[in-house]
């Protein structure tokens, strides 16, 4: 099944042209494949192929930078790797937050755009339900260096999930000290961690093992939510409670 859409409006269309003729937002191809539970889809650019075997799930990412990556998650390993240009951080924001989006859309949440402000470390903002919500995006680090190794060439990554939940915990205690003098801060907000070449990971089988060795991390540091958010919106894990 072959489906094109505006990620911005959600506008169907017949071809996968951009800009979008009504907002001029993105258009995004999305393709189904039969068999062995794979799937396929091409996006801003770039593409994702996805397939579950044997108790194996594997994703290969080719990302709109040029960046390309793979990842498995078999016998509660995580193995893959990422090749350069490397593009983290504002590079990958749009990507998360269209992510984020269109998970909400598929779980039937309401939302519509807000205003945000980068001075208050805000990537983006929401209206979700009604409520008021802004989004922090920070990115997964596997170890001390690795990022600079993939923007060198290539980094490849071999963990075992207990290291993938404290390389997880990090990230969000690291992001968390940031805010622990500002009251409430943290309430309304998303914790988007973006593992968007890591997409294997989210997965209920890392939720729990995360959650047998640390707290639920909304919980712990007062996040409205905590989502690990893969390359696209069908490889996305809230971690823990989540308010939306």
């Amino acid at each position: 099944m072959k489906l094109i859409k505006c990620t911005n409006c959600g506008e169907v269309f017949e071809e996968a042209v951009s800009p979008c003729k009504i907002c001029g937002g993105v258009i995004e191809l999305t393709i189904s494949l039969t068999g062995i539970g794979a799937e396929s889809s091409v996006g801003i650019l770039g593409s994702v192929s996805e397939t579950n075997r044997n108790n194996c799930k594997h994703i290969k990412y080719n990302a709109p930078s040029g960046a390309k990556s793979e990842s498995s998650l078999s016998n509660s390993q995580l193995t893959g790797f990422v090749k350069s240009p490397i593009d983290i951080g504002r590079q990958g924001e749009n990507r998360v937050a269209t992510c984020i989006k269109n998970h909400l859309t598929k779980i039937g949440k309401h939302y519509h755009d807000a205003e945000s402000h980068d001075d208050r470390g805000e990537d983006c903002a929401l209206i979700i339900d009604n409520e008021n919500v802004f989004i922090q995006i920070v990115t997964m680090k596997p170890s001390d260096g690795y990022w600079k190794s993939v923007a060198q060439g290539s980094g490849d990554i071999k963990l075992n999930l207990n290291e993938a939940a404290s390389a997880i915990k990090s990230t969000i205690s690291q992001k968390a000290l940031r805010y622990q003098n500002r009251v409430n801060a943290t309430n309304n907000m998303l914790l988007a961690i973006d593992i968007g070449h890591f997409g294997t990971l989210a997965t209920n089988e890392f939720a729990k093992i995360y959650l047998d060795n640390y707290k639920d991390p909304a919980i712990e540091y007062n996040f409205g939510a905590v989502w690990l958010v893969g390359p696209t919106e069908n490889n996305i894990l809230r971690l823990g409670s989540s308010r939306w």
